[in-house]
């Protein structure tokens, strides 16, 4: 059986043993029977050594400026002669070596570096037979470095016990039979409300997108955090301080993603106030993971400023708890969908805000302490707990039906999608026509899923003519796929006619100027006759290249701006092994790290290489919108000499 579910058994046995048990087998060092003195020196552990100018323990205050001590304490060794296992309990969060007559019997944490576990209470065994002193001698050499204890409240006095080790488990075990009764119901809440948390955060690791489901995670969490991290320490498991100040460091910064889910979720932006006041409330607790770190003297002196100042910044924890009423005000300005999260957001703030104002009041107030307190302040915890699982669970319904509403959306848009790619396939074909004297060969390099560059080539077989067109729909995705697709289904028409560049531009102008919502097309047009002659017209495109130098030609505006735009044409004679490169402004534009364009002059230097080479040299470089690259050959060498 493990270990905590077989406590949990022998707690209420032992509970009704201590109920049946004298409490003259357990006997109390009190403080009159205890002085202390700051330093470090193993010497004063001897049972004769004169302690007359040490103080009384009652006045002991941990000075940062003293992380080591020692305490002496005087009791009747006669009390333990009828004990048959003596044992001495003792309650302090510190580092300490524990002597009885001299010789050192226990010790627990590191008296060295004063690391020490959170679960402060020890029950020792005293060795037998004692030495036969009157009075005896009980001394504890101390190391201290957290000045306060977590959560980051004083170090209580020092607790000593002596009596039998049964007495004292029974007693022990009673205390955190009482314990562990009252805070059942919280910690087995809180746990569920953590698993939960767990869970949101797994579904955003598969569904990036989501991050109003992480948010909400990482808020559930940090709120069950503060809570169940101390049940170990019920238990008696040994937990490191410093695991302990870091479940209460998480916790503190669970009011980031806190305040963040909600204003997420109204779809503002964090005020500057709230991210001043996130930060202090996660920075301030994170510096005491230094007091675990620290040499014991800045230790102390960093935990006992860090002690005040989180105190004191409490009450501000109050208006972080309220962030849901801001988000969401006014009311009339929340959307009827989102109505049903932000009224759940809203009573969770509610609940959270109450369990801490009434925390505060308790503890501030001693007046109030006392067992129908104690009762009040137990039953609002536990109605916290059900009410922040409540509302966190209610949360998650009621986005998990948002999740599948976004499911179908994506759905629908990744049908649609494959009908844009589909469309792409058209606008930059794969395979290209090949001719005799003419070999193509292109690459497009998308910016998106789908883009706005296009080209195609239309061979005319009467006359042994080719007709190229590259161009670029102004924008990117669907809207500039869709403009380019208008643009082919024009082109075809016009492609087996005998029309001239200029005259197949003008009419895509006039067609575009009156379809046309403000976009528009650059586009460049090219006829190569049989004979190699070469006929130009430019719709704002860029210039190709010619053998690595870029052709100078006229340029009109692009298509679709004015319906009355005449373009240009230029004619050039092409030589067998001649090559062209036409390309769209992607290339040109690539922009690396530090800012700096790939430029036309690298694109001079390379528009001799192959299509592919120059499309991934642009798109190394940096890409920064669809890039097109198209290179001909005219009458290849292999051909031309046939």
């Amino acid at each position: 059986m493990h270990k905590p579910a077989l406590l949990l058994i022998t707690l209420f046995a032992t509970c009704a043993l201590h109920a049946q048990s004298s409490t003259p087998d357990i006997i109390s060092i009190s403080p009159q029977q205890c002085v202390w003195r700051a330093g470090d020196n193993p010497a004063w552990a001897a049972p004769n050594l004169d302690d007359t100018d040490w103080h009384p323990y009652a006045t002991w205050r941990l000075n940062p400026d003293h992380p080591r001590y020692w305490v002496r304490c005087h009791f009747d060794a006669r009390l333990l002669t009828d004990l048959t296992n003596p044992a001495v309990e003792v309650r302090q969060n510190a580092a300490y070596q524990l002597f009885i007559n001299g010789p050192r019997v226990a010790s627990a944490g590191s008296i060295r570096s004063g690391q020490s576990d959170w679960n402060e209470d020890q029950i020792f065994l005293l060795p037998k037979p004692l030495p036969d002193l009157q009075p005896a001698l009980l001394a504890l050499r101390l190391t201290y470095r957290l000045f306060y204890a977590p959560p980051f409240f004083p170090l209580g006095p020092l607790q000593l016990r002596i009596g039998s080790a049964s007495a004292l488990n029974n007693r022990r075990a009673a205390r955190i039979l009482a314990a562990t009764t009252g805070d059942m119901t919280t910690f087995m809440i809180f746990g569920v409300v953590f698993v939960v948390g767990v869970l949101m955060v797994g579904i955003f690791l598969f569904d990036r997108s989501r991050v109003d489901i992480m948010l909400l995670g990482l808020a559930s969490i940090s709120t069950a955090l503060l809570r169940i991290a101390v049940f170990p320490i019920y238990l008696l498991y040994p937990v490191p301080n410093v695991l302990a100040v870091l479940a209460l460091t998480l916790g503190f910064c669970g009011f980031i993603p806190y305040v963040w889910f909600f204003y997420r979720l109204a779809g503002r932006r964090v005020p500057f106030l709230y991210r001043f006041l996130l930060a202090v409330f996660c920075i301030l607790p994170s510096a005491w993971l230094l007091c675990c770190l620290l040499p014991l003297r800045a230790a102390l002196l960093l935990g006992s400023f860090l002690g005040g100042a989180t105190r004191n910044l409490t009450p501000l924890a109050l208006f972080l708890h309220v962030a849901p009423f801001f988000a969401f005000w006014p009311w009339s300005g929340v959307k009827s969908s989102l109505r049903p999260i932000a009224g759940l957001s809203l009573f969770w703030g509610f609940i959270n805000t109450a369990w801490l104002a009434a925390s505060i009041l308790y503890s501030d107030h001693h007046v109030l302490r006392g067992v129908f307190w104690d009762a009040v302040i137990g039953q609002l915890l536990d109605w916290r707990a059900l009410g922040s699982a409540i509302v966190i669970l209610a949360l998650l319904t009621l986005l998990f039906r948002d999740q599948r509403r976004i499911s179908s959306e994506r759905a629908a848009l990744a049908g649609e999608m494959e009908a844009a790619r589909e469309v792409q396939r058209h606008l930059v074909p794969a395979i290209l026509p090949q001719s005799d004297r003419i070999r193509l060969e292109a690459a497009y390099i998308p910016a998106a899923e789908v883009g706005g560059d296009f080209y195609q080539v239309f061979p005319k077989s009467r006359n042994g003519s080719v007709l190229i067109v590259v161009g670029d729909v102004s924008g990117k995705g669907l809207k500039a796929a869709m403009t380019g697709t208008l643009v082919l289904g024009a082109l075809r028409n016009m492609a087996q006619e005998s029309v001239s560049p200029s005259q197949i531009l003008s009419r895509l102008n006039s067609q575009l100027a009156d379809t046309s919502d403000g976009g528009f097309v650059t586009c460049l047009c090219a006829r190569i006759a049989a004979d190699g002659t070469l006929t130009l017209a430019n719709a704002g495109h860029l210039a190709p290249y010619r053998n690595g130098e870029e052709v100078h030609l006229e340029s009109g505006l692009p298509l679709g701006v004015t319906a009355d735009t005449v373009y240009a044409e230029s004619t050039i004679q092409l030589t067998p092994g001649d090559t062209l490169t036409f390309l769209s402004d992607g290339v040109v534009e690539a922009q690396s790290a530090t800012g700096e364009l790939f430029g036309f002059d690298r694109t001079s230097a390379i528009s001799t290489q192959s299509a592919e080479a120059i499309a991934r040299a642009a798109s190394t470089h940096g890409q920064q919108d669809d890039i097109t690259v198209l290179t001909l050959q005219f009458a290849p060498a292999e051909v031309a000499h046939a």
